[in-house]
């Protein structure tokens, strides 16, 4: 069973390789949605140093630590590099933490939105969807809590002044501003999608766009934490569980995620490393300054 399964994926890849047109969809669609965050990102910063193009190049430099490092470096790696850009560690700590808070909370509308539209068609009880936005909340609630808590001048002197200007720089981010860049990432979430439908296409198998849609979000949702690269083992895992809710084969299932997930780590590979280089980054630049930012 496994050599067959090994067998069946080398063939399936190979079958995707020999369709350059469904590459090509997804690499334009990948691409406009990472395009499509840049530009929500850029309306978190009032003092605007930084273009959408700079933000996507941070993008995709990030996407590349995150494929070769675990825990989520790339987050690391984009205060980092927006410290290139003459931003405090606070000020880049601020729209990096709000754009990952605004990931989710789009994650949640478009899993929302798009199980009640095919609620008819998957075997899942919604109520499982409570955990998630109990967590995603939670999150979002201990942000706005910490930008006005008091209580942080009881810390010592240097974590009271890191702390205390990030808590300046998460206020001076305005609801109107969160708000406009939830509005366009939710739409960045749709066009993600791309990776797992041309996978799909390839295989010529009958999944409608409304439940590939849900399997993507509840997908990356399980992304938030992981330990490993890229997510591996999170990813392919969370991927075949949504889409066994819709009958999909827990072996075709995990065809699908392992394809989906190797098209990413390969755009992140070509891409991530194309920006990086053309950045001039030193990878482990960005190791030292998680371990500055950790004393």
């Amino acid at each position: 069973m496994k050599d067959l399964a090994v067998e069946e994926l080398l063939k399936a890849g190979k079958l995707l390789m020999a369709h350059p047109d469904l590459l090509l969809v997804f690499a334009v669609g990948y691409s406009l949605a990472f395009w499509l965050r840049s530009v929500a990102w850029l309306g978190l910063f009032n003092k605007k140093r930084v273009t959408v193009s700079n933000l996507y190049s941070l993008h995709m430099v990030s996407l590349l630590v995150n494929h070769l490092f675990p825990t989520k470096l790339g987050e690391v790696a984009k205060i980092y590099l927006l410290g290139q850009e003459g931003y405090t560690s606070q000020k880049a700590t601020s729209t990096v933490l709000y754009s990952r808070v605004i990931d989710l909370i789009s994650l949640l509308i478009n899993l929302f939105l798009f199980v009640s539209l095919s609620i008819k068609h998957i075997s899942f009880d919604w109520k499982l969807f409570i955990l998630p936005a109990i967590i995603i909340l939670t999150i979002c609630i201990s942000i706005v809590w910490f930008s006005r808590w008091q209580w942080i001048k009881k810390f010592e002197a240097k974590l009271f002044d890191y702390l205390a200007q990030l808590q300046i720089a998460l206020k001076e981010i305005k609801s109107k501003q969160l708000i406009k860049a939830i509005l366009l990432t939710i739409p960045s979430w749709v066009l993600e999608v791309s990776a797992l439908a041309v996978v799909v296409k390839a295989l010529n198998l009958e999944i409608g766009l409304i439940p590939l849609l849900v399997v993507n979000s509840f997908t990356i949702m399980a992304q938030v934490f992981h330990i490993t690269p890229g997510g591996v083992g999170t990813y392919e895992a969370s991927m075949s569980f949504a889409l066994s809710l819709y009958g999909v084969d827990l072996e075709t299932g995990l065809t699908i995620a392992v394809l989906t997930h190797s098209l990413k780590f390969v755009y992140s590979y070509l891409v991530g490393g194309l920006f990086t280089l053309r950045e001039s980054i030193n990878l482990m630049d960005i190791v030292r300054f998680k371990k500055k930012l950790a004393s």
